[in-house]
């Protein structure tokens, strides 16, 4: 009965693991994007362009407090 349970939890962290390294290249991708649009919506003075980057920026900082989250999780299961 153990050995299930066992592999259940090993696919379980396989998962958590592949999620939270998709997480966080999806947060560097969104880093990227902004530092260029921001710099883009400068030179070209668009309040518009302006303005979605400020969002995108809201949702980087989400993403990065929801991987920060997940990283404290791990950090308290002890294998």
């Amino acid at each position: 009965m153990a050995k299930p349970r066992l592999s259940a939890s090993a696919e379980f962290f396989k998962q958590l693991s592949i999620e939270y390294q998709q997480l966080k290249f999806i947060i560097r991708v969104q880093e990227n994007f902004a530092v260029g649009a921001l710099i883009h919506g400068y030179e070209l003075e668009r309040q518009y362009l302006l303005y979605i980057i400020e969002q995108l920026e809201v949702l980087i900082l989400k993403t990065q407090q929801l991987k920060d989250k997940i990283e404290k999780r791990l950090g308290r299961i002890e294998v």
